[in-house]
C-alpha cells in the first residue's frame, strides 16, 4: 500500500477539493504585510527551513485503490516566485506551498503564500507564521516537529469500531428526516461554478452566542424553517501544546437546531448552544463514518457558522513590523459560511458568500437583519422569536407602503349601472356578437331590464342568489344583467358538470329561481326545489310585461354580485362570495391600464365557472366595447380561439397560460393587449405573444380576490423564464408575510396575502374556512387580507416573483423540492413549450420526479433533456422520467389537470429510472467499472440509476469512478464532468463525446496537413532550428 491514510478532516477536504470545479477552491492563502528593511534571502531560507521542518507542508495524495493515501515529497528551497503565483497547487505532486514578494513601497513589502487546507487550517496560520519569523530571526525552535501523517494513522485506529456506535446512533436520530436550509438564491446555479467567493461584514452590539442565535433564527424565517441544520467546525486540537499544531485540525459536522414554539430569544440562544456542544460531543464519530452509517443520506451544509479565535498576536522585530492581513473568504462547499469573532471592539459576523449565487447587497441585507433581531433580542430576552422584528423601518415602509397599488378613484356603483350607462349614451353600438349574429347595447340592456322585472316579481332581491345553467350564447349575458338589475347575485351551473355537483350548489346557494333553457331543463337535478324559468320557452311571457316605470336600484357597492365555486381541500366545492364594489374595482383597472373603450373588441372564451370569464364580460361591457362570444362546441379548440381573434378583429385577449400556451398565432394587427393569469406563465409565452405594438401583462388573482390582484407589464424581448406577477393593481394591498405574520425582506420566500379593495366577503356557509383564510390586516387595524396559500418573494426593484402553492412543495430523498421550479427550467428549453412535473412513489419505493412535457416535434428525448437540465439544476431536482403529451390535459377553467396526469405514470419509459442493462460496448465497460467500485457486480446498477443514490459514500465513490474511467478510456475527465449525469448511460455518452471531439480534432488536423505544400509540411515537422 503507498502512503498513510488521510485523516478525516483531510479526506473531507479531498473529496472537496475533487468535486470543485475551481483548481485553486481550497487553497490556503497566507498574506501578511512587512513594513522596515527585509532581507529577501534570509526570508526565502526561513520559508524553506519551515518546509524542512514540517513535512505536512510536503503533503502529496493520491488515489489507490485502498482510497486517498498521503506521503511526503524531499524537501526542496522555497523561491519567492511571482512567475508561479498563478499556477494552482499540484496535491497530486505534493507541490503545496508558494510564495511571492512584492515590493509596493521604498520599505513595504507584502509576502503572500500560498497553502492547501488539506496541509493545514487557519488556526495553524499564527503558528506558521511564528516559526517562519523565528527562523528569519535565526531563533532556534524547541521541541521536535509534530507530524501530522502519524497523528492521522493514529487516528484512524482510534476513531472507530464499537466506540464510535453511541455516536453514529445520536447522528442517526438527529438527522432523520433533516432537510438543509433552503435559502434562496438571486440566481441560477451555473453548470460549471466558478466558485468564486465575495465577503460582507457587520459589527454587533451583542455577546457572541446571542449574534450566533440570532443569525440562525433570521436565516429561519428567511427558509421558512424552524427546524434548521447547518454545518460548522469542531476542532481537533484538545492536547497539550496542539494549539501550536501545524496542519488540518478542522473537521465539518452537521448541527440541528430546533426553534419549534416560538421560544423566547434567551430560549433561543440557550437552545442553539446546547445543540453546538453535542455535536461537538458527537463528532468524535467523523463525517465520512456517518455518512456511510446512513447510506450517505446527510443533509448538503449549504450554509455553515462557526465562532472565530482571537487576531492572531505576531512577533515584531527590531526594524520590521508584521501586519497579518484578514484571511480570503472561504465557503470550501457551502453557499454561504458565517463566522462570529470577538475582538476589542464587539462582536464581527463575517459573511463569505458564492457570488455565483447571491449579490453583495443581499448578503449585506442579511446581516442588517441580523442585527435589527439581535438587538431587539437581547433588549428583550423574554420576547419570543415571532415579534422580534427582521426589517429597518426604512425597507418595512418599502415592503408596506412603497409597493403597493397606486389609490385610483373608481366607480363604486354596481356594474350592470356602468352597462346601462353605455346603452344610453349609445344604444346602436354592438355589445355582443355569437356565430355572425350580433346584439347591440339598447337590446342587451332591454332584455337585461325585463328580466330583472320577472325575478322581481318571484321575490329576488339585495343579495339573493340566483342559478344559472345555460350554454355560452346572449342569454347568458342577459341572464347576468337581469339578475343584477334585479338585486340578486348569480351564480352559474355549468352543464357538463354531474347533477351531484349541480345539486350540491342549488342546495347550498339556497337559490329559489334556476335560468335556464329548453334543452337544459332535464340537466337539473330532479330535487331542485327552484321555479325554473326558460329563457327560450318563456321569454314571450317575460316580454309582456309592462316596461313603462323604473326598477329600484337596491343593489350598492357592499351588495353580492355573484357567487362563484372553487375546489375546496376536503372534497367540499367552496363558493367565494363576490361584491359589486371588488367586481367595480377589477373592471377599473384595464381602463386605467389600457385606455379600454368603445373601440375595442374582446373575446370572451372562458369556462364561465371560472373567473376570467366574468373579468372578460364584465371589463368588456362597462367600457362600452363589443364582446365575441366563443361558441361551445370550439371553445376548447385552440385553433378555432386562433382563428376567431384574427377574424373577429380582436383588440384584446384574457386567458389562462395553459390555453394561449397551445394556439398557434395567425397576422393579427389588431390584437394590441394580451393579459394572461390563473396559471404560471412561461417565458416562451411572453416571447410568441408579446410582439412589437402589442402589450403583454402577466396578471396574478385568486378567485377570492376578484379576478386579478396583481399584475406585470413584460418588456419586448426574449424571455427565457416566467416573468414576475408584478405589483398589486390599483387599490390593491399585496404582503409578503412570514409564518409569524411578519414582512419578508426582499430575497425571502414568504406567504402572499392580498388586502385593499377587491376581496371577496367570504365563504357561503362556511364560516370557520372564511375566518381561516380572511384575516385582520396586521397593518391597517379595521381591515381585511386574504391567505392565499402562495409562496412569493419580492425582487430588487419591487416586483413579486411567484414561486408555487405552499402544498406542491414535496420532498425527495428528504429534500425538499418546488415543483413550479423544475417546470420553469423544463419550459426553458429549446423546443419545449410546456411542461408539468409530478412526484410519484411506487409502493415503499423511492420518490421519483416524472415530468410530462409539450414538444414542438411531439416527441422528448429524456436522456438528452435530462442532460441539459443537469446543467443549471441539482441533482435532486432533475426528473428520472419525462413522457411526450400533445397536450397537458387541462381542467375546465384552464388550469393543468394534475390528476389526470398521475394516471399516466404507469407508462413505462427507457429513462423511468427502472433497471435497464447495458445496452452498449460503452455503457458495459462502464458498469463493469462502476459495478466494481460499488462490490455490486456489473449488472447490479441499472443503466439510468444515479450513481448518488446507488453508493453509501456517493461523493468518495463519484472520484474513484472517475479516476477509472480515466484509466479506462486514456481520458483527464473531472469528478463535476461526471456528477453531471451520474448514470452508467450518462457516464458512457460523456465518454463517446469525448472521443468524438478528439477524434474529429484529429481528422481537422490530418485535413489541413493535406491541403499544405510539401515545403510546408517540411517546416512543421522539422522543429526548431539552431539558435
Amino acid at each position: 500500500m503507498t502512503g498513510q491514510p488521510l485523516s478525516y478532516a483531510q479526506e473531507e477536504l479531498w473529496v472537496g477539493h475533487h468535486l470543485s470545479t475551481r483548481p485553486d477552491a481550497h487553497d490556503l492563502p497566507i498574506t501578511v504585510r512587512l513594513h522596515g528593511r527585509l532581507d529577501e534571502r534570509r526570508l526565502a531560507d526561513a520559508l524553506t527551513a519551515l518546509a524542512v521542518r514540517h513535512p505536512v507542508l510536503r503533503t502529496r495524495v493520491i488515489l489507490t485503490p485502498a482510497g486517498p493515501r498521503q506521503s511526503t515529497v524531499p524537501a526542496a528551497a522555497v523561491a519567492l516566485a511571482p512567475d508561479r503565483t498563478g499556477e494552482p497547487l499540484d496535491l497530486a505532486a505534493g507541490d503545496v506551498l508558494r510564495a511571492r514578494l512584492r515590493r509596493v513601497g521604498a520599505d513595504e513589502h507584502v509576502l503572500s503564500i500560498s497553502t492547501h487546507r488539506v496541509c493545514l487550517d487557519e488556526d495553524s496560520v499564527p503558528g506558521l507564521l511564528a516559526e517562519l519569523f523565528a527562523a528569519y530571526r535565526g531563533e532556534p525552535v524547541t521541541g521536535p516537529p509534530f507530524r501530522f501523517a502519524d497523528y492521522a494513522a493514529e487516528e484512524r485506529r482510534s476513531r472507530c469500531g464499537p466506540a464510535l456506535e453511541p455516536h453514529l446512533a445520536y447522528w442517526a436520530g438527529l438527522l432523520d428526516g433533516a432537510s438543509p436550509l433552503a435559502l434562496a438564491a438571486c440566481r441560477q446555479r451555473p453548470r460549471r461554478p466558478a466558485g468564486r467567493a465575495g465577503r460582507a461584514t457587520l459589527r454587533i452590539a451583542a455577546h457572541i452566542e446571542e449574534v450566533r442565535a440570532a443569525a440562525l433564527a433570521v436565516l429561519g424565517a428567511y427558509c421558512g424553517q424552524q427546524d434548521i441544520v447547518v454545518g460548522t467546525s469542531r476542532s481537533l486540537r484538545r492536547g497539550p501544546g496542539s494549539p501550536g499544531w501545524l496542519g488540518p485540525f478542522t473537521e465539518p459536522v452537521p448541527v440541528r437546531i430546533d426553534l419549534s414554539g416560538d421560544p423566547a430569544f434567551g430560549t433561543a440562544v440557550r437552545r442553539c448552544a446546547e445543540a453546538f456542544d453535542a455535536a461537538d460531543r458527537h463528532g468524535e464519530a467523523p463525517l465520512g463514518a456517518v455518512r456511510r452509517h446512513l447510506g450517505g443520506h446527510v443533509p448538503p451544509m449549504a450554509v455553515t457558522i462557526g465562532i472565530g479565535g482571537p487576531a492572531p498576536v505576531l512577533p515584531q522585530m527590531p526594524g520590521l513590523a508584521i501586519e497579518p492581513a484578514d484571511p480570503a473568504p472561504y465557503i470550501g462547499t457551502a453557499d454561504l459560511a458565517l463566522v462570529v469573532t470577538e475582538s476589542a471592539d464587539g462582536v464581527q459576523l463575517r459573511a463569505d458568500y458564492n457570488e455565483e449565487l447571491f449579490d453583495r447587497s443581499r448578503i449585506e441585507r442579511l446581516l442588517r437583519h441580523v442585527e435589527v433581531f439581535a438587538g431587539a433580542g437581547v433588549a428583550d430576552p423574554g420576547r419570543p422569536l415571532s415579534r422580534l422584528p427582521l426589517l429597518t423601518g426604512a425597507e418595512r415602509a418599502e415592503v408596506l407602503a412603497g409597493w403597493q397599488g397606486p389609490v385610483v378613484p373608481y366607480p363604486r356603483e354596481p356594474v350592470h349601472r356602468q352597462v346601462s350607462a353605455h346603452a344610453r349614451r349609445d344604444p346602436g353600438a354592438v355589445a355582443l356578437r355569437h356565430q355572425g349574429a350580433e346584439m347591440s347595447y339598447g337590446e342587451l340592456d332591454r332584455r337585461a331590464r325585463m328580466l330583472a322585472r320577472r325575478l322581481r316579481a318571484e321575490g329576488v332581491g339585495r343579495d339573493d342568489i340566483v342559478a344559472v345553467c345555460l350554454d355560452r350564447g346572449f342569454e347568458v349575458v342577459v341572464a347576468m344583467l337581469g339578475i343584477l338589475q334585479a338585486g340578486g347575485a348569480f351564480a352559474i351551473l355549468d352543464p357538463a358538470h354531474p347533477p351531484q355537483r349541480s345539486a350540491f350548489l342549488l342546495a347550498d346557494t339556497a337559490t329559489r329561481v334556476v335560468i335556464t333553457s329548453s334543452d337544459l331543463r332535464d340537466r337539473l337535478p330532479a330535487t331542485a326545489d327552484a321555479t325554473v324559468i326558460r329563457l327560450d320557452a318563456d321569454w314571450p311571457a317575460i316580454e309582456r310585461q309592462p316596461d313603462s316605470e323604473l326598477l329600484a336600484e337596491v343593489a350598492d357597492e357592499h351588495s353580492l354580485a355573484y357567487v362563484l365555486y372553487t375546489s375546496g381541500s376536503t372534497g367540499r366545492p367552496k363558493g367565494a362570495l363576490i361584491e359589486h364594489g371588488s367586481l367595480s374595482n377589477f373592471v377599473l383597472w384595464p381602463r386605467w391600464l389600457f385606455g379600454l373603450g368603445p373601440h375595442d373588441r374582446m373575446v370572451q372564451h372562458m369556462a364561465l365557472v371560472f373567473d376570467f370569464a366574468e373579468g372578460e364580460i364584465f371589463t368588456a361591457l362597462t367600457c362600452g366595447a363589443a364582446l365575441v362570444l366563443l361558441p361551445d362546441r370550439v371553445r376548447t379548440s385552440p385553433e378555432a380561439l386562433g382563428r376567431l381573434i384574427a377574424e373577429e378583429r380582436i383588440t384584446c385577449v384574457f386567458g389562462p397560460p395553459a390555453v394561449l400556451n397551445n394556439v398557434e398565432l395567425q397576422p393579427c394587427p389588431d390584437l394590441r393587449y394580451v393579459v394572461v393569469g390563473g396559471d404560471v406563465c412561461t417565458g416562451d409565452l411572453v416571447t410568441r405573444w408579446n410582439t412589437p405594438g402589442r402589450r403583454f401583462v402577466n396578471g396574478y388573482g385568486p378567485t377570492e380576490a376578484t379576478v386579478g390582484c396583481t399584475a406585470y407589464e413584460c418588456e419586448h424581448r426574449r424571455w427565457q423564464s416566467p416573468p414576475p406577477i408584478g405589483r398589486a393593481m390599483p387599490n390593491r394591498l399585496t404582503y409578503i408575510l412570514d409564518a409569524a405574520m411578519r414582512p419578508c425582506p426582499v430575497g425571502v420566500v414568504g406567504e402572499l396575502y392580498i388586502g385593499g379593495a377587491g376581496l371577496a366577503r367570504g365563504y357561503l356557509n362556511r364560516p370557520d374556512l372564511t375566518r381561516e383564510r380572511f384575516l385582520a390586516d396586521p397593518f391597517r387595524p379595521g381591515h381585511r387580507i386574504y391567505r392565499t396559500g402562495d409562496l412569493c418573494m419580492w425582487s430588487e426593484d419591487g416586483q413579486i416573483l411567484f414561486l408555487g402553492r405552499a402544498d406542491t412543495q414535496v420532498k425527495v430523498n428528504g429534500l425538499r423540492v418546488e415543483l413550479e421550479e423544475i417546470e420553469a427550467a423544463l419550459t426553458a428549453q429549446p423546443g419545449v413549450h410546456r411542461a408539468a412535473v409530478l412526484a410519484y412513489r411506487d409502493g415503499a419505493g423511492p420518490t421519483r420526479l416524472i415530468a410530462h412535457v409539450v414538444t414542438a416535434t411531439g416527441t422528448v428525448d429524456g436522456e438528452a433533456l435530462r442532460g441539459r437540465l443537469a446543467e443549471t439544476l441539482p441533482a435532486n431536482l432533475v426528473p428520472g422520467q419525462y413522457l411526450s403529451l400533445e397536450r397537458l390535459p387541462l381542467t375546465n377553467v384552464g388550469k393543468v389537470d394534475r390528476a389526470a396526469l398521475a394516471a399516466l405514470h404507469h407508462r413505462d419509459d427507457p429513462a423511468a429510472g427502472r433497471f435497464q442493462p447495458p445496452r452498449t460496448p460503452a455503457e458495459q465497460q462502464v458498469a463493469t467499472l462502476v459495478g466494481n467500485i460499488l462490490g455490486s457486480g456489473a449488472n447490479a446498477v441499472g443503466v439510468h440509476e444515479s450513481l448518488l443514490e446507488a453508493s453509501a459514500d456517493p461523493l468518495l465513490d463519484l472520484i474513484r469512478v472517475t479516476a477509472a474511467v480515466n484509466e479506462a478510456f486514456g481520458l483527464t475527465l473531472t469528478a463535476p464532468d461526471v456528477s453531471e449525469e451520474p448514470t452508467v448511460a450518462g457516464i458512457a455518452r460523456l465518454v463517446e463525446r469525448v472521443h468524438g471531439e478528439a477524434e474529429a480534432a484529429a481528422q481537422d488536423l490530418l485535413d489541413e496537413v493535406e491541403r499544405m505544400s510539401g515545403e510546408e509540411v517540411s517546416r512543421l515537422t522539422a522543429g526548431p532550428g539552431p539558435a
